[in-house]
């Protein structure tokens, strides 16, 4: 299987998960929203909770390849990387974000442990990478708290999709991440 088969089956899956739900969604259903036979699905994944486990961690995946771009860009721009992260992170996946790492926890609270603490960990690296850029380009307010900035940081990036009230509201995720976005740029940057 090519790498871009294992993406789509991936995705697939993720799909699958955050629309019909972990519980639901049997390892037929994948193959079958994937173009590929169970037995293809089987060569790759020896069980549903491998899948699980591979499906959620893409999230991680699409976090740790915009640190590393981040790391090797060549500008300094900490609104450009901002850009980057609200990209990747408004094409996770169809579905309902919240709802399915709800399920994750009470399916595969392990997989969600380490999700939950993979995710924090590649969110506060980027934050330093920013934070560090936009320090070294004298562009941050002299004012700022770096631990209160690093907690909206970290709430807007992983638990805004997560707030009942934006649930609510059915906004898509594209305007509610370039809202958060604008918040923050107007927030900690100087004028």
């Amino acid at each position: 299987m090519t790498q871009d088969t294992r993406v789509k089956l991936l995705q697939s899956a993720l799909n699958l998960f955050l629309t019909i739900g972990i519980k639901k969604t049997t390892m037929d259903d994948i193959a079958i929203e994937s173009g590929l036979t169970r037995v293809s699905v089987y060569r790759y994944f020896t069980d549903k909770r491998d899948i699980v486990k591979a499906a959620f961690f893409q999230i991680i995946d699409k976090l740790d390849s915009t640190l590393q771009e981040i790391q090797s860009a060549p500008e300094n721009v900490p609104q450009a990387y901002l850009e980057k992260i609200v990209e990747r992170l408004i094409g996770l996946g169809r579905g309902d974000l919240p709802a399915g790492l709800e399920e994750l926890k009470r399916v595969y609270p392990d997989i969600a442990r380490d999700f939950q603490q993979a995710r924090q960990n590649a969110i506060h690296q980027i934050f330093n990478i920013l934070m560090l850029r936009a320090n070294q380009n004298n562009l941050l307010r002299s004012d700022l708290r770096t631990e209160i900035v690093y907690a909206y940081f970290l709430t807007a990036v992983i638990y805004v999709m997560e707030n009942p009230e934006l649930q609510n509201l059915g906004l898509p995720p594209a305007e509610i991440y370039s809202t958060v976005k604008e918040i923050f740029l107007n927030g900690v940057l100087k004028k």
